[in-house]
């Protein structure tokens, strides 16, 4: 703002500028405040000054403000680097970025003084140092788990087609932990504070390219290595089931190399019953000379997937008929969403697109009016066929949902084998077309197949329903739960006497940490809880777990829970059926006791039902949490390659394999252990 004072020197004082303010801004004068307003008395005759003193407190700055100064911030130039390089790893930024000018002129405006290291010397030094301290805080997790922890794995073989054209080969740890109160999940000091809860915990171990062959011997000699690399070294942790797809090699290399226990990919055997029930297979090899046909239901469906997959493809190419379905929504009051591609790789993509198609049916047929689009022109009987073939596809679109959570147990997989199964049942009868009806019983036959013969007579998912507090012997018919039951007892037997031969005490099992967990409160006779003590109550069993301060329910979608709740318990064989009588045995009483405790909600937090039991049965909550520990599919696997197309694109094709994997270590593990401030060697 400028103020004329004119050509009298009487006149280049401040009064002048007091009367423009008062005259011209009156609201500047009371910010100023009203010490520093210029008083007749104070003035000498013929100067029209101010008294210094009052002229020290005027507003200097404000009239300063275009005179081009700025302020200083000094920053932390070490702690700019390392967030710098934590950026390029988590948001896929190349490294490139810290020479681009845009970038160059915000940091230059924020931190003048700042001097941005060169691209070389974030791709050599200060990301390679992040990766490095990052994986002590990993190691440093694994070590702090309590004695005779499992540690289970989930693994995946990935090939990038986009960018450098190599394999990768993913391992992710899973474990129940736990974790001291006031400390992140990335603190692992090992203060020695008594934790408050277990938790599930999980963290990538490895990205790792895999340039020989697949063979089964090469997997097993790369994850071997790899587990051994991180759990060899601690007497304390053993190794607990390898979670697969079902591809040969993979699951020849657990089975019969390494000799571990083999945990099939729920979420892609599930994919798979489904793409076999859709009959594209079929359909295609039904085309060839000489080929056997098939059902007519079967081809019915199959064509109809076939067409719904050309409408989705032509929608992706053109823009023109994408401006035509949008302006069709508007005038329809539709939503405006796109119609998604259908991947035969991605799980229930088939289901997605058809429920897509419905959604939009009206905007469709409107087209195929108005615009003489061919291909968007389905009958009724196909819109109907389409209908029927969402509801029978819905239920493994919930149950996929519901198995993928973070939190999910490996005792969720069979309920919903069985439920599947019973509800496939249902919809055979039920549905009124003979391509629905075609689907669900080709549907309800391939979890019979693939899941509920094959999941039924193995004890790694029998027993991990046994020992889910919501399930309990419900899991299974009367008839057989004292066969699983004795089995479940040999389990507890063999921890009890690992324990007998290491050091006596309360800490020395999987509830090393838990040891300060409070018992519950009733016991046999007035006796401590280490002396055969007797169930609690389920008032106080409530009690304990509402009074555990980080219990948090299952991490799974609210609708895909209550279908899971509603479909899959219910259909278990044990429910409502009597149960035996109690076996007298001191031996088999802790597995009596606990079955025979009333079964908690249907909400109920594995993690912490089984870290309020460790004083009164320790060795069947070491058995528990191994078995209800390891997920029930490898989806973190799939997530993690999922992330790592995002740092290897045609654009970055050059990154050196191992920078790779360390780019994705950072990426997925710096949020999972809260951002910990990672000390690095920044170089040159």
């Amino acid at each position: 703002m400028l103020v004329s004072h004119g050509r009298d020197p009487a006149h280049l004082g401040t009064t002048p500028m007091w009367r423009h303010i008062e005259r011209h801004h009156p609201g500047l004068r009371g910010q100023a405040g009203s010490a520093s307003a210029p008083c007749a008395s104070a003035t000498r005759a013929g100067s029209g000054s101010v008294p210094a003193s009052r002229q020290a407190t005027l507003p200097v700055q404000r009239w300063t403000q275009s005179s081009g100064s700025q302020r200083i911030v000094r920053v932390d130039h070490h702690h700019l680097t390392r967030l710098i390089g934590e950026m390029i790893s988590t948001d896929d930024q190349p490294f490139q970025v810290v020479e681009n000018n845009g970038f160059r002129r915000i940091l230059q405006y924020l931190a003048p003084e700042y001097v941005i290291p060169s691209r070389t010397t974030f791709s050599r030094n200060v990301v390679p140092s992040l990766y490095r301290r990052c994986r002590e805080l990993v190691s440093a997790e694994l070590r702090a788990a309590p004695a005779g922890t499992s540690v289970h794995f989930t693994t995946d073989l990935w090939t990038s087609v986009s960018g450098m054209h190599a394999s990768f080969l993913a391992l992710i740890a899973h474990w129940w932990g736990p974790e001291s109160e006031g400390t992140s999940a990335g603190d692992a000091s090992g203060s020695g504070a008594a934790p408050t809860a277990l938790r599930h915990r999980w963290a990538v171990l490895h990205v790792e390219t895999m340039d020989t062959r697949h063979t089964t011997e090469e997997v097993a000699a790369v994850l071997d290595r790899q587990i051994e690399e991180w759990i060899g070294g601690c007497p304390h942790l053993s190794r607990g089931f390898i979670v697969t797809d079902n591809g040969a090699n993979v699951t020849a290399a657990v089975e019969t190399v390494m000799d571990c226990v083999n945990i099939r990919c729920m979420a892609h055997t599930l994919h798979l019953t489904v793409r076999d029930a859709l009959g594209l297979k079929e359909l295609k090899a039904s085309q060839e000379k000489g080929a056997r046909p098939i059902p007519a239901a079967v081809a019915a469906t199959a064509t109809l997937v076939d067409k719904s997959r050309k409408l989705a493809a032509h929608f992706h190419r053109s823009e023109k008929s994408r401006r035509l379905l949008r302006q069709k929504q508007d005038d329809l009051g539709l939503p405006r969403h796109l119609i998604p591609t259908d991947v035969e790789t991605r799980w229930n993509s088939t289901f997605l697109l058809f429920q897509r198609l419905l959604e939009q049916e009206r905007a469709l047929v409107a087209l195929a009016r108005d615009e003489s689009l061919d291909v968007c022109d389905f009958s009724n009987a196909e819109w109907k066929q389409m209908s029927e073939a969402v509801s029978a596809l819905e239920p493994f679109q919930l149950a996929t949902k519901g198995l993928c959570g973070d939190t999910t147990p490996l005792s969720q997989a069979l309920p919903t084998a069985v439920g599947l199964e019973k509800l496939m049942g249902g919809l055979h009868i039920s549905l009124t077309t003979p391509e629905g009806r075609a689907l669900a019983g080709r549907l309800r036959s391939g979890v019979d197949k693939r899941l509920v013969d094959v999941l039924g007579d193995r004890e790694e998912y029998v027993l991990a329903c046994l020992c889910h507090p919501a399930l309990k012997g419900n899991a299974v018919s009367a008839d057989e739960l004292p066969r699983w039951r004795g089995i479940l007892v040999e389990k507890v037997r063999e921890k009890e006497a690992a324990r007998a031969r290491r050091d006596q005490g309360v800490g020395s099992g999987v509830g090393a940490a838990l040891a300060a967990q409070p018992a519950p409160s009733s016991s046999m006779g007035g006796q401590p809880a280490s002396a055969s003590p007797s169930p609690p109550s389920s008032q106080s069993s409530s009690a304990a777990s509402q009074a555990a301060p980080s219990q948090q329910p299952l991490a799974t979608d609210s609708r895909s829970a209550q279908w899971f709740q509603r479909f899959c318990y219910g259909a278990m064989p044990g429910m409502r059926e009597a149960r035996p009588a109690r076996p007298p045995s001191s031996a088999e009483q802790c597995v009596a006791q606990y079955l025979e405790e009333p079964v908690e909600g249907d909400g109920v937090d594995c993690a912490q039902f089984w870290a309020s039991r460790r004083q009164v049965w320790p060795d069947l909550a070491v058995v528990a949490v191994r078995l209800l520990s390891c997920p029930p599919t490898s989806v973190q696997s799939e997530r993690v390659f999922s992330r790592a197309g995002d740092v290897v694109t045609p654009s970055r094709s050059r990154l050196d394999p191992g920078l790779v994997e360390q780019l994705v270590f950072l990426k997925v593990n710096l949020p999972l252990l809260g951002y910990p401030k990672l000390e690095f060697e920044p170089g040159e």
